[in-house]
């Protein structure tokens, strides 16, 4: 009895603790999984706390660059309660980098404080409200990074298309010309690509004209126009000369020669021969039916002349009997 209730209890010991292992399991899965929606809400709310005091130092700049600040008391001061008590927990900063908006955080305070000591008569005006659009260009990269690239660094960014970045800038009302006297969403992409991150396309570094126009010491290439002959360093490429127009001179048309009349129409004129020969007038033709040829004379003949046609009564004045028709002639056979 002591072994076989020894046995149950080491048994059910081992139920227990499987069982408590689970319980234990299964909670921390609830509390991990119930902390997911509350990371991500979180992360918004810094995000959309920074887009405010990003949209106001635009104003302010704006305002700035209009003359309508004149105190030091017309700059707001950067309050981000938000941002604090997430960068106090350190497992929301192991799940995104919050180094960019703590930077841009402090650039924008110590471009205002500047601003407020040139307001109050102990520095440069247009130097310090420059400093401070630099700083703002400066947010606006760090607040896409934020947002689109999960607060990586731009090293870490992979490769982005630049109209995607100013897509998410029209997204968010931030046009070009929100600034006066910048272009504002060219400034932040040319902020992101001087910062290291990839952008395509990349831009131009210069125009075709430049391009092709290069002597070939320039790049190591060759010049233009001589694609497969090398070109020394000194020595001075030549334009070619402009080329003058010349006149095309058209050619008159060959004039046609005249056939002659003989060749044109055989038949209008006739040798001297047949002109003593009887005329033949139109009323003793007969005409001849479409399709038939009319008999050539026997030879010799004079091709200018045409026979007569022979009639009934011509062959019954003259004494032969006329010839049998070809029924007759079927007949006798």
């Amino acid at each position: 009895m002591n072994a076989i209730n020894s046995d149950t209890m080491i048994v059910g010991g081992v139920g227990l603790l499987i069982l408590a292992a689970l319980v234990i399991g299964f909670v921390l899965w609830r509390v991990r999984s119930g902390r997911k929606p509350v990371n991500g809400t979180a992360f918004k709310l810094v995000g959309d706390e920074f887009r405010f005091m990003l949209h106001q130092a635009i104003g302010e700049v704006r305002d700035l660059e209009k003359g309508w600040i004149q105190q030091p008391d017309g700059l707001a001061t950067i309050k981000h309660p938000q941002f604090n008590g997430l960068s106090r927990d350190a497992e929301y900063a192991k799940q995104r980098p919050l180094d960019g908006l703590h930077a841009a955080y402090q650039n924008m305070e110590a471009s205002k404080e500047e601003v407020r000591a040139a307001l109050s008569g102990n520095g440069d005006r247009s130097a310090a409200v420059d400093g401070y659009k630099q700083s703002t260009i400066g947010a606006i990269a760090a607040l896409y990074l934020w947002e689109k690239q999960d607060g990586r660094s731009p090293e870490n960014t992979p490769t982005t298309r630049s109209a995607f970045v100013r897509d998410w800038m029209k997204e968010n009302d931030i046009s070009q010309a929100l600034i006066p006297g910048i272009a504002l969403r060219d400034e932040v992409v040319e902020y992101l690509r001087q910062a290291g991150m990839t952008l395509t396309p990349k831009p131009m570094a210069m125009t075709a004209y430049e391009y092709y126009g290069r002597a070939s010491g320039d790049t190591g290439m060759v010049a233009a126009g001589t694609p497969d002959e090398a070109v020394a360093d000194d020595v001075p490429i030549v334009p070619p000369p402009p080329e003058t127009p010349v006149a095309i001179e058209e050619e008159a048309p060959a004039p046609v020669e005249a056939e002659s009349e003989t060749a044109a129409d055989p038949v209008q004129e006739a040798p001297a021969d047949a002109e003593s020969g009887p005329e033949v007038g139109p009323a003793e033709e007969e005409p001849q039916s479409q399709g038939a040829v009319a008999a050539d004379p026997p030879y010799p003949h004079n091709p200018g002349e045409r026979a007569a046609p022979v009639t009934v009564a011509q062959i019954a004045g003259s004494g032969d009997p006329p010839p049998p028709s070809r029924r007759r002639m079927r007949r006798r056979r």
